[in-house]
């Protein structure tokens, strides 16, 4: 699933729900939760962690050149562990960070920078959007993770 603005997303389940006058109150409970879910998750604040793995502490974990699935030991190598976690709740795909020169860095997908970094600010990362709402114009394909905080 693409993300999505809020009018499509309501729209979109009224598509999926055909509301009839024996409708229950439960069945349209359980859609009135699924649109409050949907903007509960457009409101939140972007942070590092939404496009690439990070830890607790929003630092970007690398994925480090031996971690290969050939090697035996793989599953049980901490940086790994730590690696994989941190992907599995990435909540947009596609999107990597690129060195923009000067020091400064950016999260960018197809040509948009989402958020950067510069040396001269800091190296503390900075949002060039407010919210995921923000980004509902970039046609971006939701993770497994991000559906599962979505409830879909």
């Amino acid at each position: 699933m693409k993300l999505i603005s809020m009018t499509d997303f309501v729209l979109q389940q009224k598509e999926n729900v055909e509301f009839h006058m024996n409708d229950t109150i439960v069945e349209t409970g359980k859609l009135t939760q699924q649109i409050f879910k949907y903007a509960k998750f457009l409101k939140q604040p972007l942070t590092l962690g939404m496009f690439v793995p990070c830890d607790e502490e929003e630092k970007m974990i690398e994925k480090q050149p031996y971690f290969t699935f050939a090697d035996p030991e793989y599953k049980e190598k901490p940086e790994c562990i730590k690696y994989w976690k941190a992907k599995e709740r990435v909540l947009f795909e596609g999107f990597e960070i690129k060195d923009i020169g000067l020091g400064s860095f950016a999260i960018r997908k197809n040509g948009w920078i989402i958020m950067r970094c510069s040396k001269a600010i800091g190296a503390k990362w900075e949002n060039i959007f407010p919210d995921i709402e923000s980004l509902t114009v970039f046609e971006i394909e939701l993770t497994p993770s991000a559906l599962k905080q979505i409830g879909l």
